[in-house]
């Protein structure tokens, strides 16, 4: 656990997913209501308050994340965001960023059109605000994809990190150098797989 990016990679893998989960589980019932089932507007009161708080904890989880990216393995955060932020990056993925973001913004949208839709009598919804609700599962489930792609490419042509990089290396301090050039060397398993710790934090969440 000595890896600083792990816990806020962690923890946002797991808001995220379950961010997927309750935004697609509103956007079907949100499918079914905008059909005629009245009765499946309850699911969507129910879920879509969830989903909004897995999405902001995901924003704030994946600020985080940024930040660790940018200060302990910078090869990944220049690659992941490039010329969004004005940098000259080995492989610039920041295409798969901005994927992101319009997913986000969809996601945004439709939390908006459902606080507007819940000013309506709960009984008479026009159904007019459906649209963004329907769309966000997709959104989120393409975000979650886009994130994931961003992460693993960000990483490339490395396997973990840019760790073959004399000067990154050296700017690690220790003792996480000598702890990161342990943990990946590449003929050990994973070290992820038999860390005590992260199956605490899954049973916790």
């Amino acid at each position: 656990m000595l890896n600083p990016t792990l816990l806020p990679l962690y923890l946002k893998s797991i808001t995220a997913a379950l961010a997927v989960g309750f935004f697609t589980i509103s956007s079907a019932y949100m499918l079914r209501y905008s059909r005629g089932e009245k009765e499946a507007i309850r699911i969507v009161d129910r879920f879509v308050p969830l989903a909004t708080i897995a999405f902001v904890a995901t924003i704030i989880l994946g600020i985080i994340y940024a930040e660790t990216l940018n200060a302990f393995v910078n090869y990944n955060f220049v690659n992941a965001f490039g010329i969004l932020i004005g940098a000259k990056a080995a492989y610039d993925f920041s295409w798969l960023f901005v994927i992101k973001l319009i997913m986000f913004a969809v996601q945004i949208a439709a939390i908006i059109a459902f606080l507007k839709m819940r000013k309506e009598v709960k009984s008479n919804r026009s159904g007019k605000f459906s649209k963004a609700i329907i769309a966000a599962g997709p959104a989120s489930l393409i975000a979650v994809f886009a994130g994931e792609m961003l992460n693993s490419f960000s990483q490339y042509p490395y396997f973990v990190a840019k760790l073959a990089d004399k000067n990154f290396v050296s700017s690690i301090s220790e003792p996480l150098r000598t702890f990161l050039a342990v943990r990946l060397n590449l003929e050990l398993s994973n070290p992820l797989a038999t860390s005590p710790d992260l199956y605490l934090i899954t049973i916790l969440f």
